[in-house]
């Protein structure tokens, strides 16, 4: 034993002995080890989370260098500015005044990670950053009050709550070597002072200044690329993001095509013949946030979960599209592709939608919605040919994202005088983030799938709980139909019902919740109902996407479709061969589905994940990839086709 002791004796010796070396350097550092400190924690912090986020969501090494560099400049200002305060004598003759300003970058910092806690939660759920908009909507609109903030988990908060604890402790705990630091660098007396003398000062001030100068070229090169990626660049970086990113639609589309886009939608409004002679049917939208087909009654679904709209089935009412995809998977591109009739690539916020064109023709226009439409710049996408407009963030009664505001909103409605209306609902109850009511909750046990810790999730109950929603959902689209017909606006009227695009439940193939990211049928295929008189005539029900739907409503009302619009119509027996999707992430997935003969084949280019080719009537639930075994014409005709249509490499 002895023996063993002389052994370990002499390894730290000669371990040690080393470190030594370097005590005379860090004693003469002595001065600024507060300093330091800080400076290391910050960007470890920093320089561990943008990896750790540019990798999980695929945002690219760019993202890096230009987050570090604007961390690091935030870090040198802040720093001189407090460098600045140490030379007023009654700051340095206060303990507490110091105690007070280590509180400045505490605080800074803090909020840092707050907006690093928010990105995260934010690209997990939705695919975007937290922006200005959005952000100023929770903290001045009442937003923090809302209950879908209590659907993470608690110790996702107590994580959060713990991480801001510890940066106000650290900075406390080196407020006195901090500000040592500082006066070390900043009064002109010390020794090491950057400003002892005037030459040094002249010295010390360019030096910042070309820190500053090198920071910021090394963020202006991380994004010296074309448009639109350098937009992509600047979209996922937390900082800039935040003040910048509005609206997520132009991610893919060039300064030089978005203009191009603005001019032709421009003139497609003018030039359309306004106050025209047709037959003016009320319109109505009713698009359900998230709502899958195969979860309704109506299409098969073994649990009885949509009585109200199978009653309509039978009594002849309502006709129904066999398959029907959304044309991305998340919200603001589902609502526009269904408005404007355009794909994605081709998605701007001033697109020529169809509630423009009907109010050119005198309709007027209701906007009815649960949930807060200033979602990343949505709203103003609607326009302003609006004849009232009401969101969950309006309600004087409910939450934002509860249903009920909807009725809330259709009392403020006067009935029906002649003049046709056109009206868009929006629901919530399936979103993740909806408000569910207890009287429609049949199937237990049952939680929201946010509810869970990562890995842990029940997909049993995961169902229950999103078939409770859909159950909430039919009762909530019985009550628009009672209050559309109680004002007199059902009569004479057409109403569809759709959604903006599906929603992942865990299922054991692709184990995916929620949407955004992916485009298995999960996420894109969604329902389509039409509800309209009984001897109308739609020469083409089998499949439709979002885009035709206002080339649908636009034919059936006797009008001439928009040639700036992408779909076609429901009434046209010439359907349309294929469809394509995309995703609106960073770096996108891409399907294209092809119908021919009796066969739909889907072919998906995912990141990540490559090519997969699957047949729709024979394997609904793609669990048989084709792309090894599959017919070779047909997959490089859909790898063309992809390629033609949305031009990528």
């Amino acid at each position: 034993m002895e023996a063993i002791y002389q052994s370990i004796a002499l390894y730290l010796v000669r371990t040690i002995k080393p470190l030594g070396a370097l005590a005379g350097p860090w004693a003469r550092l002595a001065p600024f080890r507060g300093l330091l400190l800080l400076l290391f924690f910050y960007l470890t912090v920093s320089f561990g989370f943008i990896i750790y986020f540019s990798e999980a969501f695929n945002f690219g090494k760019r993202i890096v260098a230009l987050h570090i560099s604007i961390i690091s400049c935030l870090i040198l200002v802040t720093m001189v500015a407090l460098g600045a305060l140490t030379r007023l004598g009654r700051i340095r003759g206060s303990r507490y005044a110091k105690l007070a300003l280590s509180l400045v970058p505490a605080t800074g910092f803090s909020l840092l990670v707050t907006l690093y806690f928010a990105d995260y939660v934010a690209n997990s759920l939705w695919g975007n950053n937290v922006n200005y908009d959005l952000a100023s909507q929770y903290i001045f609109g009442g937003g923090i009050f809302q209950s879908e903030l209590q659907l993470l988990p608690a110790k996702a908060y107590l994580a959060w709550a713990a991480c801001l604890i510890a940066i106000f402790l650290i900075h406390l705990a080196l407020a006195g070597s901090l500000f040592d630091s500082l006066e070390e660098l900043f009064l002109p007396a010390r020794r090491l002072s950057l400003f002892r003398d005037r030459r040094r000062a002249l010295k010390s001030v360019a030096g910042l200044l070309a820190g500053l100068l090198l920071l910021g070229s090394v963020g202006f090169l991380s994004t010296s690329v074309d448009s639109p990626y350098r937009d992509r660049v600047l979209m996922r970086e937390p900082v800039v993001s935040l003040f910048t990113n509005r609206s997520g639609l132009n991610d893919f589309i060039g300064y030089k095509v978005r203009a191009g886009l603005e001019q032709e939608a421009k003139h497609a409004r003018a030039s359309y013949p306004a106050s025209q002679s047709f037959e003016k049917r009320n319109v109505v939208i009713i698009l359900v946030d998230s709502l899958r087909a195969d979860h309704m009654q109506t299409y098969g679904y073994e649990r009885p979960t949509t009585p109200f709209l199978e009653g309509l089935v039978k009594a002849g009412r309502i006709k129904q599209v066999e398959l029907a995809t959304s044309a991305c998977a998340d919200t603001n591109c589902g609502v526009l592709a269904v408005l404007a009739s355009r794909s994605l690539r081709k998605q701007i916020p001033q697109s020529f939608k169809l509630h423009e064109l009907l109010y050119d023709q005198g309709y007027k226009v209701h906007f009815i919605l649960s949930g807060n439409h200033q979602w990343y710049d949505l709203k103003s996408s609607y326009g302003t040919s609006l004849t009232s407009y009401f969101d969950g963030s309006l309600s004087s009664k409910y939450d934002w994202n509860d249903d009920r505001v909807i009725f809330e909103g259709l009392d403020r409605v006067l009935d029906f005088s002649g003049a046709p209306a056109f009206f868009y609902f929006h629901l919530m109850s399936l979103h993740s983030t909806g408000v569910k009511h207890e009287e429609h909750s049949k199937y237990r046990p049952a939680k929201n799938w946010i509810e869970f810790s990562r890995g842990q999730f029940d997909p049993a109950s995961v169902t229950n709980y999103y078939d409770n929603g859909v159950i909430q959902t039919d009762a909530i689209i019985k009550g628009i139909f009672e209050g559309l017909e109680r004002k007199g606006y059902l009569d004479k009227s057409i109403v569809l019902i759709l959604s903006d695009h599906g929603e992942g439940l865990g299922q054991k193939d692709h184990s995916l919740y929620g949407h955004v990211n992916h485009l298995y049928q999960e996420s894109i295929r969604i329902p389509l109902l039409i509800y309209d008189d009984p001897q109308a005539k739609y020469a083409d029900l089998k499949y439709a996407t979002q885009i035709d739907v206002a080339p649908t409503v636009v034919d059936r009302l006797g009008l001439e479709v928009p040639s700036c619009w992408q779909g076609r119509s429901l009434l046209d027996p010439s359907g349309s061969q294929y469809s394509f999707h995309q995703t609106a992430t960073s770096f996108p997935s891409y399907a294209v589905i092809y119908r021919t003969g009796g066969a739909i084949y889907k072919y998906l280019r995912q990141y990540g994940e490559g090519e997969a080719l699957y047949e729709l009537v024979s394997d609904p639930g793609e669990k048989q990839n084709l792309i090894e075994t599959g017919d070779e014409a047909i997959i490089t005709h859909m790898r063309e086709k992809l390629a033609e249509s949305l031009a990528i490499p």
